[in-house]
């Protein structure tokens, strides 16, 4: 995936790949979760970009939800279009709860690149760099030693957050939820076509 500033051009065959997504895990939630329980879900789309170093990340979250995540934050009212400040937020807001480690890493230095705003979905976009107490990572990060932490939204009950990587020829998926923070990202060799389609 190439990022192309705030507006990330993207076909519609993402939207409907990340439709099928949540649909299927809003199911099988469903069937865990009683009705007074509505069902929350983010996704997020990561690729190793061999080229500048870095992680390349797509992250989609229900957009009523993250605004009232942010105003219940900040104390204030947050509509992602309308408050001057809203980017500034989300930004901090995604920095504090998204994150990837491995062996030759224990964090990465976030770059925000931008974020779209939907009618029911808003999109972050943004590069992690791996970071070592002597400075960037250099290579490709050791698949079986990845690890994800993310705690968006996980204020509400059966939150569910979805990392899907690829890193070289293989794919990675963690799924994440509210009790279960932090995952080791289980790699099937074969799978390096992206999830989503750009």
């Amino acid at each position: 995936m190439r990022f192309c500033g705030v507006n990330h051009p993207f076909s519609p065959g993402l939207l409907l790949c990340v439709g099928l997504l949540l649909t299927q895990v809003a199911a099988e939630a469903a069937g865990r979760h009683s009705v007074q329980h509505p069902f929350h879900a983010t996704a997020a789309e990561v690729e190793w970009n061999s080229e500048t170093g870095c992680f390349e990340v797509a992250l989609q979250m229900p957009g009523l939800v993250l605004e009232e995540e942010l105003s219940a934050l900040h104390q204030r009212r947050v509509n992602l279009e309308t408050t001057a400040d809203a980017e500034q937020l989300l930004q901090r807001y995604v920095a504090e709860r998204f994150q990837l480690s491995g062996r030759e890493f224990a964090k990465c230095r976030l770059e925000w690149v931008g974020m779209e705003v939907e009618v029911k979905n808003v999109w972050a976009y943004f590069e992690l760099h791996p970071q070592t107490a002597g400075g960037a990572v250099t290579g490709e990060p050791a698949q079986k030693e990845l690890q994800a932490s993310c705690q968006l939204l996980i204020s509400r009950e059966g939150q569910v957050n979805l990392i899907s990587v690829v890193s070289g020829k293989a794919r990675g998926t963690a799924h994440l939820t509210a009790r279960q923070t932090s995952a080791a990202i289980r790699f099937e060799p074969g799978q390096a076509q992206p999830l989503l389609k750009y």
